[in-house]
Formats: C-alpha cells, structure tokens, sequence
C-alpha cells in the first residue's frame, strides 16, 4: 500500500479529496472536524475530550503530513530510501495513534526524527504524540519537539497551536497568548486558535474578549464544543450566569462535551442551591472522567448541603486516594487542601469536631494561606474550648481576608481573655 492510498483510506469521510485529486489543506480538515482535546484533564492543568473529537484530530494530523509529503509519480524515483523510510514511518505512527497505541506511536516518530533530524512535521507529530499521552513529565518533551518543528519551519500552524496548548498547562498564558497571536496574524479564521485565544484572554483577566473570539469561532464552527465551554465560561466570570448556563447546557448536549462541561454546570447549580441538579452533573462528570478527584469532591459537596454526610464522606474517601497520585504541584496541592477542607466542614457538620479539627489542619499544611480554612479552624477550636488557638486562627483568617463572623470573633476574644 502506497502512502497515498493510506491518507486516502485515513481520511475521514466529510473531508476527501475529490476523485480528480484535489486535496484538502490541513486547516480545512481540521476547521470541519469534532473539537479537538481542548479540554483534557487539567493535570496540566486538566482538561480530556472523547474519544471520536481527539481521533479525527489525530488523523487531521497525521493527513497532513501524508499529503504534503507524498510525491507525484515524476518525483518518487528521486526519493532516497531514506525520506521513503522517514514517510513510512510516519504512516506508520499515525497509525498507531488512530487505535490509541501511543507508545507504538511515540517510538515510530521517534525513528522518524533520528532517521531525518530536520523533518518538522516528524518533530511535530512527535511533539503531539508526547502530549496525546497524558502524563505531565512528558510536556517537557513535547514543547521541546514542537519548539523544535517551528524553528525547521515557523508556517506551522498547528506546531504553534499545541506549544500554546502547552504553555497553558504549565499556567504561562503571557507565552500562549504570544503564540496564538502569531497564528492570528496570518490566519484570522481557524476556529480552534479563536476559541483558545478567547479563553487564554480570559485567563489573563479580559472575559469580554473572550466572548468576542469564542462568538467568531462558534460563528465559523457552531458544533465547536470547546468554543461553547470556553464562551460558557467567560459569562460566568461576568457574572453572567444564565447566559453561561444556557452556553453549557449546548456544550453538554453536543455529544462531545468533557467533564469539564458538567464540573462547569453543577458548580452553576450548587451556587444557585439547585443541588439535585448539581449532583446529576457532578455524576455525569465521574462518568466521563472517574480518575479526576474534582468531581467527587465537587459531588461530596453537594451531598453535604443536602445533608446526606455518610455519602458525602464515603465520596471524600473515593477522592483523596485519587488526589495523593497527583503529581506534587501548587495546584495539586490545592486539590488535595480542597479535600480535607471539605472532610472537615463534613465533619463539623457531624459534630465529630476532633476530625473536624484534623482535616482543616491537614487542609493548611498543603495550603497554608487559605483563610477559609483558617475561619473554619477557629470556630472548631472554639467550639472544643480552645479559646486561644481559636482567636489565632480568627486573627489570620481575617489577615487573608475571610473574617469569622463578628458575633463569634467577639465570644473568641473574650473567652481568650478570661483564659489569659
């Protein structure tokens, strides 16, 4: 089977060529495809799509370097046996990541490039395959690859899209945005670059801008489910939230929505307290991704204010194994102080304020500026009679700006003062 023949069977069905050999950019195929895994788990800052959006994103890749390096008839016997391996080996890699074999993948890619160290697309296919696998050591790895398919050749569109993707898992948005905007410049219409540019901006504090680059891109891909959570989002930190809800709600039903989406809509609910509409988005969210500790803490905490504590607890105890598998970072670390933090309010909830006092500690030792907990703390301690550690836990949480409740902070102080 020749390579051409292969891209041909690989292509998806919307997006081949006509039979008079037209072929289609990449950008095309990739612009009428499922949203890609714009939001994988946010282990790097998380965020998994399903399975159809990520395959057809990987064989818009793969495609790509098909088709631009398969030669015309004239042109194959000038071919070295070398780039002929190089292509086969390519082929062979995309291969491996259509069935999700991406460790076959990553080795293929790998000879690839020690076969032919200035083939840009290999760096790239690389670089992506490094990311598609999931564990965090490996982004190093895959900015490097893709860092290095754009110093070979800069017209890279998607070597530049998945290094931004990459800065804003290791939380450098200043660098994400640089790159995004280089691909803006020159190409002002990919859906893709417009929905992550829009959500970059928000990160960086600008949601109305945001709304504005999710709107286009949502304009020229209106099934783009990333588009819609990132729009969803972006209201709901305008306050927003009736808009951000009916823009979730579409995201949700579109058959290629992630957890993200529902953590996204139940946190919706639980702040609105329709808590029964909470806890079937937090379930579905489980269901989509039952290795990410957010939705069960999430769903515990909607067990919780309905007073259903024996369940809240037993997710609690589902969620921190989960949790100590991360990898050690600040915003693991927050993860984990959120799960004890919520084992403590639980806790206290219970009466069981020894525990209760346990967890919060446990919360601060990984977080120690969380002024919540700190409240929380205080009025454990008060409630066991402990008037000073009370009132020095009261004190911070007001320094970090969750003040106790003025009546209890005056009970502390002057219990404090009697004890003194």
């Amino acid at each position: 089977m020749t390579i051409r023949t292969f891209a041909w069977i690989w292509l998806p069905r919307r997006s081949r060529p006509s039979q008079t050999g037209e072929r289609r950019s990449f950008q095309d195929t990739v612009s009428n495809s499922v949203p890609d895994e714009d939001h994988r788990r946010e282990r790097f800052q998380q965020i998994g799509v399903g399975a159809r959006a990520q395959s057809l994103l990987i064989a818009s890749l793969c495609i790509f370097v098909l088709l631009s390096s398969a030669p015309g008839a004239q042109a194959e016997e000038a071919i070295s046996a070398k780039d002929h391996r190089v292509r086969e080996l390519l082929s062979s890699g995309g291969k491996y990541l259509r069935t999700k074999q991406v460790e076959q993948a990553i080795g293929q890619f790998k000879k690839a490039v020690s076969l032919n160290p200035q083939s840009a697309e290999a760096h790239m296919l690389l670089g992506y395959a490094y990311r598609v696998q999931g564990r965090y050591e490996l982004l190093g790895e895959a900015k490097a690859e893709l860092r290095q398919a754009l110093a070979l050749d800069p017209t890279l569109v998607w070597a530049r899209f998945y290094l931004a993707k990459i800065y804003v898992d290791f939380g450098r948005l200043q660098d994400a945005d640089a790159q995004l905007d280089t691909i803006f410049k020159s190409n002002p219409d990919i859906p893709q670059v417009l929905a992550l540019l829009g959500e970059v901006k928000r990160q960086l504090g600008d949601p109305a801008q945001s709304i504005v680059l999710n709107q286009k891109a949502l304009g020229l891909s209106p099934m783009l489910t990333t588009a819609r959570y990132y729009l969803g989002l972006a209201y709901l930190d305008l306050k927003r939230e009736g808009e951000a809800l009916g823009e979730l709600n579409i995201a949700a039903s579109s058959g290629g929505a992630n957890a993200d989406v529902f953590l996204a809509m139940g946190s919706i609910y639980l702040e609105t307290n329709a808590l029964d509409r909470a806890i079937e988005s937090f379930k579905k969210a489980i269901e989509l991704d039952p290795s990410r500790p957010e939705g069960r803490l999430k769903l515990a905490r909607a067990y919780r204010l309905k007073g259903w504590l024996d369940l809240a607890l037993a997710e609690l105890r589902l969620t921190l194994p989960q949790a100590q598998n991360l990898r050690r970072s600040p915003y693991f670390q927050n993860v984990q102080s959120d799960i004890f933090f919520e084992s403590g309010l639980t806790h206290e909830q219970k009466q069981n304020i020894s525990k209760a006092i346990e967890a919060y500690l446990e919360a601060l030792s990984l977080q120690p500026e969380k002024g919540d907990v700190h409240r929380s703390l205080a009025s454990a301690y008060f409630q066991q009679g402990r008037y000073e550690s009370a009132l020095e836990h009261a004190d911070r949480a007001g320094d970090l700006g969750s003040p106790v409740n003025p009546s209890l902070l005056f009970r502390i102080r002057e219990k404090a003062r009697e004890v003194r």
